[in-house]
């Protein structure tokens, strides 16, 4: 049958656990701003303009630690014409997330 037909790799284990934890911490977080009248945060979209920097940051300096961000663009998908794509590629599920929170209120 499947017996013994994947590999398991624990770094990517816990790397998909520790995303699936931060994901719900991020969320729990940003649901307390938001019930806290007096922070001026009850607004998604107030919410989404402060937190959104610090979040980019965070990834930025995690990126460039982990992958090293000369491996990155120096990589095929930035090679031959394909920086728009994956440019595109980023951005698209970006917007999607910024309609899902405008569609809320």
């Amino acid at each position: 049958m499947a017996y013994n037909t994947t590999a398991v790799s624990i770094p990517g284990t816990i790397m998909v656990f520790s995303a699936s934890a931060l994901g719900g911490l991020r969320w729990a977080l940003t649901h307390s701003l938001m019930i806290k009248e007096e922070l001026g945060m009850t607004n998604p979209f107030a919410t989404i303009f402060w937190i959104t920097p610090l979040m980019g940051l965070t990834l930025a300096i995690v990126s460039m630690a982990t992958d090293g961000w000369g491996n990155v663009f120096g990589s095929e998908f930035f090679a031959d014409g394909r920086a728009l794509e994956t440019i595109f590629l980023i951005i698209f599920p970006g917007f999607l997330a910024f309609s899902m929170v405008a569609c809320e209120y």
